[in-house]
């Protein structure tokens, strides 16, 4: 048998799989799969086409067609749905917490609020008496960052571990998560510190 050609690998199935070896040899026209390529401009007409075609030559077989994308993204269906799912909970998750970290704020802002315009009175300035407050909360996520981040990494390894061709797992990967949530919970934390700085002293310290 003459070769005509090496190919360079290329994958054909899921990347859960390794690259496998295959041979390809000229056949004559049987009623096999065919692959067509189509352009996306007047593709019912030309299915059409490839079907008048295909029961002329092949009358007694039924006429079937896929596209190649379609079948392609089918063996990546269950990740998709996982992928759905998992981000559903994660978006719940991120709401109770923030809904959470809202109303402890608001708790611990309202017993402090004499300390607050203590603070205030005696020349503390308002970043400062942010940062006093704030500080607490954010040491709280990062211990938790650092807690979860193992945790996550190792799941994630072991989920990627279903590919036989994976991404590498860099710090970018936890860090940004964990400096949005940051950022996040800054701002949640700030809209009640600014109330409670700007407010009128005189109101919670008048009966003291």
């Amino acid at each position: 048998m003459a070769i005509l050609g090496v190919l360079k690998n290329y994958h054909w199935s899921s990347l859960k799989e390794e690259y496998s070896p295959i041979v390809m040899i000229p056949q004559k026209i049987s009623g096999g799969l065919f692959s067509i390529q189509l352009t996306t401009q007047g593709i019912h007409e030309s299915i059409e086409k490839i079907r008048e075609q295909y029961q002329l030559h092949f009358p007694d077989e039924a006429f079937t067609y896929f596209f190649l994308d379609d079948f392609y993204n089918k063996q990546y269906r269950e990740d998709e749905q996982f992928e759905k799912i998992f981000s559903l909970f994660a978006i719940l998750a991120i709401a109770i917490a923030c809904l959470g970290l809202w109303g402890l704020t608001s708790f611990t802002t309202l017993q402090r609020i004499k300390e607050i315009d203590i603070r205030k009175v005696l020349g503390a300035s308002v970043k400062n008496i942010m940062v006093l407050l704030s500080r607490q909360y954010l040491n709280l996520i990062l211990m938790a960052s650092l807690i979860a981040s193992p945790i996550a990494w190792y799941a994630i390894h072991v989920w990627l571990r279903n590919f036989a061709y994976r991404i590498s797992l860099s710090w970018e990967l936890f860090a940004v998560p964990v400096l949005i949530l940051c950022v996040l919970t800054f701002i949640t934390i700030s809209v009640h510190i600014t109330r409670a700085v700007l407010a009128n002293p005189v109101e919670s310290l008048k009966s003291e």
